[in-house]
């Protein structure tokens, strides 16, 4: 019988990480699962054990007191239509900021990247009152507008469009092409990559978006 093999110790103290790293990672969902199944004096009882009665009141209640289709609806319809219109407008200003000239570029672009250091809590009072007094509460425009200015986006655009080759776009003007061909004919195709996970980052950033939606909407149950 052949020996077995000594496994170095180095060998196995980054198998006891990568293990407790995983029990990091899993326990929460395993948490959120364990309780969901639990009665309400369970829980409050002890919230770390294993339910002594398993019961699912949580999950058809949520079915019986809201319309989750309409809800679904409504965020799925926001989070589509804001990544759509962000990333288009993202590209476009990447764009400009990337390959024309125009006086004040550098200082608008730094004006762009300033906006990032402003808390998100710091704007909400402000823009509440914008969109009540244009009237856009309860709606899909007073939650999509706002969603719309994105410094990140424009920056990544920016970034990427950069590292584009220039000669591309000097042979198109040598072929008589506008900006604004230049920038759908050469720039965008190239831009899927860029596009593709600006696009991502987006849709989930929407998705996950809770507090402009609870400040704008009083009426979350019926159609915007």
């Amino acid at each position: 019988m052949e020996k077995l093999k000594r496994v170095p110790p180095s060998q196995v103290l980054i198998y006891l990480i990568l293990t407790l790293g995983a029990i990091v990672v899993v326990y929460p969902f395993f948490f959120m699962v364990n309780n969901s199944v639990k009665t309400g004096r369970e829980i409050l009882h002890s919230s770390w054990s294993l339910p002594r009665e398993i019961t699912f009141t949580g999950y058809t209640g949520v079915f019986q007191e809201l319309d989750v289709l309409l809800l679904f609806k409504n965020s799925l319809i926001l989070a589509v239509s804001i990544t759509l219109l962000n990333a288009l407008l993202s590209a476009l200003a990447g764009y400009a900021f990337a390959k024309m000239n125009f006086p004040g570029k550098n200082a608008l672009f730094l004006v762009v990247l300033m906006t990032l250091m402003v808390p998100f809590a710091a704007t909400l009072i402000p823009l509440f009152i914008i969109v009540r007094d244009l009237k856009l509460t309860n709606t899909y425009l007073g939650l999509i507008l706002p969603a719309l200015a994105n410094p990140i986006g424009i920056f990544m655009m920016r970034q990427f469009i950069e590292s584009l080759p220039g000669d591309l776009e000097n042979a198109a003007r040598l072929d008589g092409c506008s900006d604004w061909q230049i920038f759908t004919r050469v720039i965008l195709p190239l831009m899927r990559p860029g596009l593709v996970v600006l696009g991502v980052f987006l849709f989930m950033n929407q998705w996950t978006s809770y507090l402009l939606s609870l400040i704008h909407i009083s009426e979350p149950t019926r159609p915007y």
